[in-house]
């Protein structure tokens, strides 16, 4: 998967349980194609990132959309076209800041999804229990610190300043 400078999402391999995003007939491509649903109208994908089963992408009207099969082991969870992934907002912001929302870092793993706003904070989303992207625990998020980009690997995840 890739972005274009223009905000554009481009899909190629293999993708038999929808992590192409173009359809259930969408199984392998050879070229990089484009996502025509998240293409085709006008709100630009800023970022975007790919776990093992799914994709996910977040536009600049911050939207978060998904594709594939989120859930593990779940084939009844697979999504052969975007769809919406929600976003749990913190209650704690001033409207100010909820106003400047967005989130500035998306990263998958196989069974999550983490995030990082333009303030610093960290968001979770573990798959088996739900499909809503969430602000860490107080407590954890002073752990953390200020995170504004997240690197994560097979156990370990790093939030960087």
């Amino acid at each position: 998967m890739f972005l274009d400078e223009e905000g554009k999402v481009y899909t190629f391999g293999a993708g038999d349980i929808g992590q192409l995003g173009d359809g259930p007939e969408a199984t392998a491509f050879k070229y990089p194609l484009d996502v025509i649903e998240l293409n085709f109208g006008t709100d630009r994908v800023n970022l975007i990132s790919a776990g093992a089963n799914y994709s996910v992408c977040y536009t600049e009207a911050g939207i978060l959309y998904y594709w594939g099969m989120l859930i593990p082991d779940d084939y009844e969870s697979i999504e052969y076209l975007p769809n919406f992934l929600g976003i749990k907002l913190p209650e704690d912001s001033s409207d100010e800041a909820l106003f400047e929302f967005h989130l500035t870092h998306i990263a998958t793993t196989f069974r999550e999804i983490l995030a990082c706003d333009s303030t610093g904070r960290a968001y979770h989303c573990n798959l088996n229990d739900s499909q809503t992207l969430k602000p860490y625990a107080p407590e954890l998020q002073k752990q953390i610190g200020s995170a504004h980009q997240v690197v994560v690997g097979r156990t370990v995840h790093i939030f960087i300043d």
